[in-house]
């Protein structure tokens, strides 16, 4: 009982919203039998602290790993990518930035070890200056709007082909690069709100770094172009959609047992793969937007950081470790796609047979089209 006070003590006395303890209190309180603990909240924090602490290094290191190696196999063969693969490369580049400013630099060591070591180890980047607070918030923020903003470029950039292949059928390959380093630059431009309106104050007598109250309507700007995103999903969703037409196309042109096309094999692989790709971030948002939604609602009516509010965020930060997922879940579904990205990974390991490139090769349907063409095969 005494080392529940000490802590409770030293909890009260924390001079940050975030604590070593956050992960570890809600089990105690309720072994406690104290007032609104409950059994719900216990579960979330032990799920979170579990995974933060024991699952998340494993899935962010394959991750990390397997989206650096399709970066930089892609590089070595920049001249032959078309615009497809150029923007999986600064996509593939943003969620190596996530992985590296939410998951290692937070959810490790605020959620993870703090976790594991019962709260004798930590590490808050967020509160060791203001300017450190802004800079991490934004290096995140546009990160992850960054990722979602190139999803939606590649959509975009395939929508114009398949229905206007006379005008952007052969657009040259410099064009893609001029749309990368614009869509970097608007990313940028559009979290620069969240580097300078983001500071280190005191809420409830706890430092937080975060928007000032004078301009927390920032919350959904950023929860709903940042983060996971919710806006840029819905629109390459959206774009999709249209695809299904071509797609049926496709499918009754085969099944009469008529010649397809390369090029329409190619259209056909590379919608179904933005079509998942944009589904599966659809998907794994929009429980992390709806939990942030409700702790800033939450926030706004109590004027604290209450175990409700905090019970609401445990669950965003659930989804962040669903969003390292994806990570893993992209590279994957990127190689089994796209034959041309296999080739360039295998070519990183020599002492690989020969034949299982072959092998590889002749599962896929498409084979390689010219790089003027904008496709991920």
């Amino acid at each position: 009982m005494s080392s529940s006070v000490q802590n409770n003590n030293s909890i009260l006395d924390w001079p940050n919203v975030d604590s070593p303890w956050d992960l570890l209190v809600e089990c105690e309180a309720l072994r406690l039998g104290l007032p609104g603990a409950t059994y719900s909240k216990c579960v979330t924090t032990t799920v979170l602290g579990v995974w933060s602490a024991y699952i998340t290094p494993v899935v962010c290191s394959i991750g990390l790993f397997g989206t650096i190696l399709v970066v930089v196999a892609l590089l070595l063969h920049a001249r032959h990518l078309n615009r497809q693969l150029i923007y999986i490369v600064f996509m593939f580049s943003a969620n190596a930035g996530t992985n590296i400013f939410f998951a290692w630099l937070w959810i490790l060591p605020a959620k993870g070890i703090p976790y594991a070591t019962n709260g004798r180890s930590y590490f808050f980047s967020f509160y060791t200056s203001s300017a450190m607070c802004s800079l991490h918030r934004f290096a995140y923020s546009s990160t992850t709007t960054m990722a979602c903003n190139f999803l939606l470029l590649a959509s975009i950039d395939r929508f114009l082909v398949i229905f206007y292949p006379l005008k952007f059928s052969h657009v040259p390959q410099l064009y893609g690069w001029y749309a990368s380093v614009f869509t970097v630059c608007l990313s940028v431009l559009m979290m620069v709100p969240v580097a300078v309106l983001v500071t280190l104050h005191t809420v409830g007598g706890k430092l937080i770094c975060w928007f000032a109250l004078d301009y927390l309507w920032m919350e959904y700007y950023q929860v709903m172009l940042s983060n996971s995103s919710v806006i840029q999903p819905i629109l390459v969703g959206f774009i999709n959609l249209s695809f299904m037409l071509r797609i049926r196309q496709y499918l009754i042109i085969n099944h009469r047992g008529t010649t397809v096309s390369k090029q329409d094999r190619t259209h056909f692989r590379s919608s179904v793969l933005m079509f998942f790709l944009s589904a599966v971030y659809l998907i794994f948002s929009m429980p992390q937007t709806i939990a942030y939604l409700v702790a800033y609602a939450l926030s706004r009516n109590g004027g604290d950081v209450n175990t409700e509010v905090r019970l609401a965020y445990n669950i965003a930060d659930l989804s962040w470790n669903l969003y390292f997922l994806i990570e893993v879940f992209n590279t994957v579904v990127l190689l089994y796609f796209s034959s041309q990205v296999r080739k360039y990974v295998f070519s990183l390991f020599p002492c690989l047979p020969t034949k299982l490139l072959v092998l590889n090769d002749a599962i896929i349907v498409s084979e390689h089209v010219p790089a003027t063409e904008a496709s991920t095969d």
